[in-house]
C-alpha cells in the first residue's frame, strides 16, 4: 500500500494562505479568497521563499501567475512538487485555454480600493466607539445621575438604538451603491453557481471570475459593478423595488434615531433631576 504524502499549507507575508482543497487550490489574502481549480494550473514552481502558481494559458498567451511570498522555502518545493504530481495530464496536441477563465474570487471583506465605503477595519473601529461612549455616559450617569437602574437602561437603550441605527445606515448605502453603480459602473450577466447557495458567478473585464450573493431563483441576473475595483458589486433591482428597499433602510434609520434621541433624552433628564431635586 503507497503512502501518500500530505500537501503542506503554505502560510507567506500579509497573511496570505495557500492549500489544497480537492480538486483546486485556495489562495486566500486579506481581502479576498481566489479557488483555482487543478485544471486551470499549468505548473506549480517553487523559487526559494516564494511559490507562483502559473496558470495554463493559449498559444502566444502569456500566462496568469498567482505569487505568494515568504513561505518557507522547505515547504514551498515540497507543495510544488506535490501539487504538480496531481495535476491532470493533457492529452498531446490538445488545444490549450486561458485557466484564469476557470478561476473564481470570493471577496472576504470590505476593501479599502476607490469605490467602497466604510472599510470593515473602520466599522469595527466605530462600533468600539460608540460601544465605549455608551459605556462612558451609562457610567457618568450612574455615579453622577443617582441611579443604577437607569444607567443599566441608558446602556442597553443605547446599544439596541445604535445599532439599528448603523443598520439603517448600512442598508441605504447599499442603495445608494444599487443606484449608482449600474449608471456609472459596468453591468454584466452573472449566472447562478453551481454548488454555492444563492451565489452568482460574474467575469470583470479583466478576464476574472467573482462570485457574489444574490436574493434570487434565477439561473442569471444582472450585477454592477466599479470599473476601478470589480470587487464591488451589486445585483441590479428594479427601480419599484430599489424604491421599496430605500424606503425601507430610511424607515430603519428613523427608527434607530428615535431609540436613540430617547435614550438621550432620559439620560439628561436623571442627569439633571440629580442637581435640581432640592
Amino acid at each position: 500500500m503507497s503512502i501518500t504524502s500530505p500537501i503542506p499549507v503554505l502560510r507567506g507575508s500579509g497573511d496570505s494562505v495557500l492549500q489544497s482543497d480537492g480538486d483546486a487550490l485556495l489562495l486566500r489574502r486579506a481581502d479576498e479568497e481566489a479557488r483555482i481549480p487543478l485544471a486551470a494550473i499549468g505548473r506549480v514552481r517553487a523559487e526559494g521563499r516564494a511559490v507562483e502558481v502559473v496558470l495554463v494559458a493559449a498559444d502566444g498567451a502569456e500566462a496568469a501567475v498567482h505569487r505568494v511570498d515568504g513561505v518557507s522555502g522547505a515547504a514551498a518545493t515540497v507543495f510544488a512538487e506535490a501539487v504538480n504530481r496531481t495535476l491532470p495530464e493533457r492529452a498531446e496536441g490538445a488545444a490549450l485555454f486561458d485557466g484564469s477563465a476557470l478561476v473564481t474570487v470570493r471577496t472576504l471583506s470590505d476593501s479599502e480600493e476607490p469605490g467602497r465605503g466604510l472599510s470593515q477595519r473602520d466599522l469595527k473601529r466605530l462600533v468600539i466607539g460608540l460601544f465605549l461612549a455608551l459605556l462612558l455616559a451609562s457610567v457618568a450617569n450612574g455615579v453622577f445621575g443617582g441611579s443604577v437602574g437607569i444607567a443599566v437602561l441608558v446602556f442597553l437603550s443605547g446599544s439596541v438604538g445604535a445599532a439599528i441605527t448603523l443598520f439603517g445606515i448600512g442598508g441605504l448605502w447599499v442603495q445608494f451603491e444599487r443606484w449608482r453603480l449600474p449608471r456609472y459602473g459596468i453591468t454584466v450577466i452573472a449566472r447562478k453557481h453551481p454548488e454555492q447557495y444563492r451565489t452568482y458567478i460574474y467575469t470583470d473585464t479583466d478576464g476574472v471570475a467573482r462570485t457574489l450573493y444574490g436574493r434570487s431563483e434565477e439561473p442569471e441576473i444582472e450585477v454592477a459593478y466599479h470599473p476601478r475595483n470589480p470587487r464591488n458589486a451589486v445585483v441590479r433591482l428594479s427601480p419599484g423595488k430599489l424604491v421599496f428597499d430605500s424606503l425601507f433602510s430610511l424607515a430603519i434609520l428613523l427608527f434607530g434615531l428615535a431609540v436613540d434621541t430617547g435614550t438621550a433624552i432620559m439620560a439628561v433628564g436623571n442627569f439633571l433631576g440629580e442637581y435640581t431635586d432640592f
